[in-house]
């Protein structure tokens, strides 16, 4: 199709560690899940990632953890957060996306962490999917805006 072969058209890939981090209190962006991946063409990599933790009980403070993901080592998704510990609510999980325009041949794809508050937090469990395709782009994200209207 459009001069690929089959096998270059889309590559899905999935992996995960359900091992536990105890004590994890690092005030830096921190790799805690990584693998490899072999785009067969220049294209678009989207990654769709989750970490899941608790609130570790060694401290009384609460935790705030960070997660993002990478392609070899770049950010390709903003930071999301997470409060562990605030009220009833010492659990919690973070789903994030992104992608980048990539060149054939392997990256490391990954998961990162960082947790800069009083607290720290007991990590869980890390998923990542990769989805491969040499169409599209994988520009900045949009901006959206609305407009207050009152309908009557």
């Amino acid at each position: 199709m459009d001069g690929h072969h089959a096998v270059q058209l889309n590559r899905i890939s999935y992996g995960g560690l359900a091992t536990t981090t105890d004590d994890f209190d690092t005030c830096a962006w921190t790799t805690v899940y990584s693998r490899s991946f072999s785009a067969p063409k220049k294209g678009v990599l989207a990654l769709t990632g989750t970490l899941r933790a608790e609130r570790d009980f060694g401290t009384a403070a609460p935790s705030i953890l960070q997660m993002r993901l990478t392609i070899d080592g770049a950010a390709v998704s903003g930071p999301l957060t997470t409060s562990l510990g605030a009220g009833d609510a010492y659990a919690g999980s973070i789903a994030n996306t992104g992608a980048k325009v990539v060149p054939a041949g392997a990256h490391t794809i990954g998961v990162q962490a960082q947790e800069c508050s009083a607290g720290v937090a007991f990590l869980q469990g890390r998923q990542l999917t990769a989805s491969f395709s040499p169409f599209g782009s994988a520009g900045a994200a949009p901006t959206f805006r609305t407009a207050a209207r009152q309908v009557r």
